[in-house]
């Protein structure tokens, strides 16, 4: 009796490798299958980090150049500024100079300055312009300011 309890528990056992194999076979028939899927899908992949990776050289390439190129600019804009400067500095000390010029000038003369000559050229005050509209019209008025300007003026040569 304990042979045959121990073949129906062999039998048993069998039973179940077999029903084991047989899902384990199914599996590795259905990876058989995806196979030529998976291969595609590596090689796209692959293809696709070959890409990546010289977008990403492309893209480190490209930065250098952008940075020397931005260097340049910086270095040749300083240059530009300090020029600026020079220039700006130097045509302020030949401003003051020609401001002290004219001022030693006039002071030597005793020559008004040219706002003081400009007064003298307008009408007199006692005469009022409306007067000058009334009367005669806004051409008289004009020439005869032009005049007493003009008069003026070549007292000042």
């Amino acid at each position: 009796m304990t042979s045959l309890i121990l073949e129906l528990v062999t039998i048993g056992l069998l039973i179940a490798t077999i029903c084991y194999a047989y899902i384990l076979n199914r599996r590795i028939q259905l990876i058989h299958s995806n196979r030529d899927e998976l291969g595609s899908l590596l090689n796209g992949f692959t293809l696709s980090l070959s890409r990546a990776e010289s977008s990403v050289e492309a893209l480190r390439t490209s930065g250098f150049d952008a940075i020397a190129t931005l260097k340049a600019s910086l270095e040749e804009a300083h240059a530009i500024r300090d020029d600026l400067q020079f220039l700006v500095d130097r045509g302020e000390d030949i401003a003051n100079q020609l401001e002290n010029g004219i001022r030693k000038k006039r002071d030597s003369n005793n020559v008004k300055p040219f706002s003081q000559h400009l007064g003298s050229a307008l009408p007199d005050n006692t005469v009022d312009i409306k007067d000058y509209v009334n009367n005669e019209g806004d051409d008289q008025v004009i020439s005869d300011m032009k005049k007493k300007l003009i008069g003026r003026l070549r007292t000042l040569k």
